[in-house]
């Protein structure tokens, strides 16, 4: 009998993180904990690459009337689970080091693996309707990571991560139905054909427009990346090199599925992806160029280089089955950018640790006399900047290569549209350099109050993973570019269908070395005209940077909650006020509408049950309250004749029930706001398709 089944892998695969997660909620807070997670990821990673190796095929398990589960354990996807399952080991062995820090650690692990287990189901999903499942999971999982610390912060970005997280998810939903209903297919192997052959284009167009909201909201495309900077600030030093360098490619991995698979070749598409790409890409380093906060810098970062890689996609649509170039550049800079990202938040997560802060203002100087700190934060930083001889450059050919060969396909305004984004491209490229060494020289060159901070131990055996292997790896993969090459970019090639090359790629050659020559004049002028003297002036203490973008000049509160957090429900509310009685509630019966209310009840309150058992349990309060500063100061001197342990005790209760209810208020019911909106979305669709 044959054990060596893609059945029996995918089983074990799945499994194995979903078990380690529960052993850890079982030893929350313990040294197991510790230690399971890093176990559990290293067993996962080895069933991977032996499902990899042994296990190649593709598993279609019926569940539950006829739904199937697809999965593949070959191909592009299998390429980010087991770097997704390598970067949660090293994640997690880092995050020990972290957390001797930052002690709050209740619920972590388990919260981890579960997120491990949901994003390793997306990447080896083989439909779409697989993916979607996986993909929720993932981001309600992820959510805890934003809100782990519970501060103020913490919270506020928690409530727009979960936001965006189900506004993405119920547009994805949407899309989905669209295509299942006019396709009649999700396979990934077979939705390329059908949507060819689908003559409602209309629909086609609205479905992709829908599952591109919903994934690009994941990886941090414009209009939707205002979450962004906030909840990588919020999440631990760990948990943000994960969302950054793992779960925002599985946007990107969405995103590619609609674009090359369903719109190849499709102008109009490319077209409107193309311009969501650029606007992310300019804006994310903007952003960059303006922050003062190392961790906010990496950041708006993130979503810069998120832009570049969706240029890439916009390329390989555009190309169709002729987008090879285009093909190895999304997939080399996807790998890169995870690497990269890894090991700069690792990289900041241990200044947070030394110096208490991320400001550069307060940290300038504190990498000085830091050997090892330095190498691994240049290495990360000359990588992502695209300098030659490490891994970025070979990404970033790449892709300004594809840019240029799509140039060469079209004549007239396109020509003279692309030959712009050419330019944007290499333009941003420079800014990337500017920002990278804004953050180099002010915490390893310059003179500063970070000097003085008192020395503890930067680096241990549990940095690592993090730390010195991507760097190396990013070192060797920039040197050896060709022959790295076909292990990353082969697989992606074959997903897209696209053809070979016939001329074999030249880096170092002056022709692709005259891109990054612009770039680098770019980000020279930029540093040297703009942040040497317009975002810093020197003082007797020493450069001390300012923070050019106001703390009032906030997207996400002067125009995202207004309008989607009161304008829209009302005006929803007042559709169905109107409508809803002859829409909805005419063609149920008594006995329908009872089980109605009954699943909505049930829907409604079975979240905050699990949200006050979690509060009550994994995400309990640690800190026990200042009793002097309390409101509750009647209470504790009503209760204190009958001793100092039931005076607190009664205190702890009460600002227990004031936090839960303020805090289920603020995340829950505003996420029961956007389902809302989406279930109303999605009964307004069912009924135009009933009856028209």
């Amino acid at each position: 009998m044959n054990v060596f089944t893609a059945e029996n892998f995918i089983a074990v695969i799945l499994l194995l993180p979903l078990v380690g997660a529960f052993l850890c909620l079982l030893f929350s807070g313990g040294r197991a904990e510790r230690a399971l997670g890093p176990v559990f990821a290293l067993l996962t990673l080895a069933a991977v690459v032996l499902g990899a190796r042994f296990g190649g095929g593709k598993v279609s398990p019926m569940l539950f009337g006829g739904a199937a589960l697809s999965f593949d354990l070959g191909g592009f996807g299998m390429l980010f689970a087991v770097l997704g399952a390598f970067m949660w080991l090293a994640c997690l062995l880092s995050a020990n080091d972290y957390f001797k820090t930052f002690r709050r650690r209740h619920g972590y692990g388990f919260f981890s693996l579960f997120t491990l287990f949901a994003t390793t189901g997306f990447f080896l999903a083989n439909d779409l309707f697989t993916a979607f499942i996986f993909f929720e999971m993932m981001s309600l999982a992820s959510y805890t990571w934003v809100v782990h610390d519970r501060s103020d912060f913490a919270m506020n970005a928690s409530r727009t991560y979960l936001a965006v997280g189900i506004f993405g998810g119920m547009a994805a939903l949407m899309g989905l139905f669209i295509l299942y209903v006019n396709l009649g297919t999700l396979s990934l192997d077979s939705i390329t054909a059908a949507a060819a052959g689908c003559e409602n284009r209309a629909a086609l167009y609205a479905a992709g427009c829908c599952v591109l909201a919903g994934f690009g909201a994941k990886a941090g495309m414009f209009p939707l990346q205002f979450w962004m900077p906030k909840s990588y600030v919020a999440a631990p030093a760990p948990s943000t090199a994960l969302l950054s360098g793992i779960l925002s490619k599985t946007g990107v991995m969405g995103i590619i599925c609609v674009a090359c698979k369903v719109f190849a070749g499709n102008k109009a598409f490319m077209a409107l992806l193309l311009a969501l790409a650029v606007i992310t890409m300019v804006m994310g380093a903007v952003m960059a160029l303006l922050s003062t906060d190392l961790k906010r810098t990496l950041a708006c970062s993130s979503m810069s280089q998120i832009g570049f890689i969706l240029v890439g996609v916009a390329m390989m649509c555009g190309l169709g089955d002729h987008g090879v170039l285009a093909a190895w550049g999304v997939a080399s800079q996807m790998v890169n950018h995870s690497l990269i990202k890894m090991l700069l938040f690792t990289c900041s997560g241990i200044i947070l640790c030394g110096a208490g802060s991320l400001d550069l203002n307060r940290i300038r100087g504190y990498g000085r006399n830091k050997p090892l700190l330095l190498v691994c934060f240049i290495f990360g930083a000359l990588a992502v900047g695209g300098i030659p001889g490490f891994a970025g450059y070979a990404g970033k050919t790449l892709l300004h290569e594809a840019i240029v060969e799509y140039a060469a396909t079209v004549t007239g305004g396109a020509a003279a549209v692309i030959t712009a984004v050419e330019w944007i491209f290499l333009i941003s490229g420079g800014l990337t350099i500017a920002y990278m060494t804004k953050l180099f020289v002010a915490v390893f060159v310059e003179k500063g109050p970070g000097q003085t901070i008192a020395k503890k131990k930067v680096f241990t055996a549990n940095s690592v993973p993090a730390t010195l292997v991507p760097a190396a790896v990013l070192l060797v993969a920039g040197l050896f570019a060709n022959r790295v090459m076909g292990l990353l970019t082969n697989p992606a090639a074959e997903f897209i269908g696209a053809h070979g090359l016939d001329h074999s790629i030249h880096f170092f050659a002056f022709v692709n070395l005259k891109g990054f020559i612009i770039s680098a004049v770019v980000g020279i002028a930029v540093y040297f005209g703009i942040v040497r003297t317009v975002l810093s002036r020197k003082t007797d203490e020493g450069r001390k940077y300012k923070n050019a973008v106001p703390e009032k000049l906030d997207m996400e509160e002067l125009f995202i909650k207004p309008v989607f957090g009161r304008f829209v429900p009302r005006v929803l509310c007042a559709i169905m006020a109107l409508f809803g009685e002859n829409m909805v509630l005419a063609p149920l019966s008594n006995v329908g509408f009872k089980f109605f209310s009954i699943d909505m009840k049930v829907l409604s309150d079975g979240p905050d049950a699990a949200v006050v058992a979690l509060r009550n349990t994994v995400f309990k309060d640690l800190k026990e309250p200042t009793v002097e500063k309390s409101r509750y100061r009647l209470l504790y001197r009503m209760r204190l004749s009958k001793g100092e342990e039931c005076a607190r005790d009664a205190v702890c209760q009460a600002q227990e029930r004031e936090n839960t209810g303020r805090k289920l208020s603020a995340t829950l019911s505003f996420s029961l706001l956007l389902s809302f909106a989406g279930i109303c979305a999605f009964i307004i669709y069912i009924f135009i398709r009933v009856l028209r």
